[in-house]
């Protein structure tokens, strides 16, 4: 078993395909800054999203067991994940949810076996139950 690469986000769309705008999703939260990539605004039919972090097996070849350093990152960035979905307003979340917008907490997982191993800390758990958050796991395999 051996990950690749994984890339951790809050997408959000309109199941009726309507358009995510900067002020219906982005513009809602605190502390939004350019540490993370965030996307709004694009043609009706596509998600909004706000990139957590993205992380490749490639950045931890030289270490000793480099699935475990990727891993360990993985568990360090999950817990920045929870710190910043803990600072944003259930008031925010419900409002954008009222307006039609469905937010899930999206882990796109690139993998060169059958199996994924990935542990998610309960902090980061915690955090996405307060906010009612669904997760959503996706590997290419």
């Amino acid at each position: 078993m051996a990950m690749i690469s994984i890339e951790v986000l809050l997408r959000a769309h309109h199941a009726n395909g309507e358009r995510v705008t900067s002020e219906n999703f982005l513009l809602r939260f605190s502390g939004l800054d350019a540490s993370l990539s965030a996307v709004a605004d694009r043609e009706p039919g596509f998600s909004g999203k706000v990139v957590f972090f993205a992380l490749t097996a490639s950045r931890f070849r030289d270490e000793d067991d480099p699935q475990d350093a990727l891993q360990t990152a993985i568990a360090r960035a999950l817990g920045e994940v929870a710190n910043w979905l803990n600072s944003q307003s259930t008031v925010a979340i419900e409002a954008m949810r009222q307006e039609g917008l469905e937010l899930t907490v999206l882990f796109d997982v690139e993998i060169d076996q059958d199996q994924l191993e990935l542990a998610l800390p309960p902090a980061f758990l915690s955090a996405c139950s307060r906010l009612n958050m669904q997760v959503e796991i996706v590997t290419n395999d």
